[in-house]
């Protein structure tokens, strides 16, 4: 006698899957977002991450992509950076309608260093020095908090 499966059977394609729970990560989409670009429930996409190990690896490497371009946006912001900004101008007439040729203009702009990057990547890339902290000590019975300098004072 046969042996018969429970349920029907899956959709899940490595193939097709694995690269799209990729993309779709590394775009920043949400789960519940995948799942329904996949035409699967939010149980079943988790069902997939805990039975198909390509699948896992696959949204894990494109979770490590959207991390990796969020670090950079972060190093860009903590520099300072420059971008171009195109902007469309359209002449009107009275009636509503578009007078002439529209025209674009091209601009280079820039964003000056952002200091909460730069202490944020200190803070948490270089804790020895820069970490705020506070040291507990206790002495018989009583209690003494010695705050620790934000800017270490150790000469290097």
């Amino acid at each position: 006698m046969a042996s018969k499966s429970k349920g029907r059977p899956t959709k899940y394609s490595k193939a097709i899957h694995d690269d799209l729970v990729y993309k779709l990560v590394r775009d920043n989409k949400l789960n519940d977002e995948i799942a329904d670009l996949l035409g699967i429930g939010a149980r079943t996409f988790y069902d997939w991450l805990d039975r198909y190990p390509s699948f896992s690896q696959s949204y894990k490497k494109g979770m490590e992509a959207k991390l990796d371009k969020v670090e950079m946006n972060l190093y860009q912001r903590a520099e300072g950076m420059t971008y171009k900004e195109t902007k469309k101008t359209v002449v009107k007439g009275k009636d509503g309608n578009e007078v002439g040729k529209a025209e674009i203009t091209e601009t280079t702009k820039f964003i000056p260093p952002d200091v909460a990057a730069m202490c944020f990547i200190l803070k948490t890339q270089r804790r020895e020095k820069w970490a705020e902290r506070q040291e507990v000590d206790i002495n018989d019975g009583s209690l003494t908090i010695n705050v620790a300098p934000a800017v270490s004072t150790k000469n290097e």
